[in-house]
């Protein structure tokens, strides 16, 4: 193994794609921590936040958290023709090239009972 001084200024390689060895394999999407001129919310090359990692990790705990624990659905809206109610996903806005979460969308969430093991 060589030292390389460079290691955390490099974006990380898309392992799929050195796997695939010919077979026509799809290479797989950019994670949420790889970073790109297109995608900078991280900063990019040696500014690269560090702490990248970390938001990733915690994001993914937070939302294991939430789905273990809690119910969730969306608001009902009345119907157009006013015979009952329906659950309809509100439109994701565009902000440039990011698409965000709706505006106006209103979710609906009840703790789970708890189970005793």
């Amino acid at each position: 193994m060589k030292f390389n001084p460079w290691r955390f200024a490099q974006p990380k390689r898309d392992h799929h794609s050195e796997q695939s060895n010919g077979t026509g394999a799809t290479p797989a999407r950019p994670t949420f921590t790889v970073t790109s001129a297109n995608n900078l919310f991280f900063g990019h090359g040696r500014h690269a936040c560090p702490g990248r990692f970390i938001a990733d990790a915690e994001t993914k705990m937070l939302l294991a958290c939430l789905l273990m624990n809690y119910d969730v659905d969306l608001v009902p809206v009345p119907r157009p023709d006013g015979k009952g109610e329906v659950a309809v996903r509100p439109k994701s806005p565009w902000v440039l090239e990011v698409i965000m979460p709706p505006i106006g969308g209103r979710i609906r969430t009840k703790r789970r009972a708890c189970e005793r093991v």
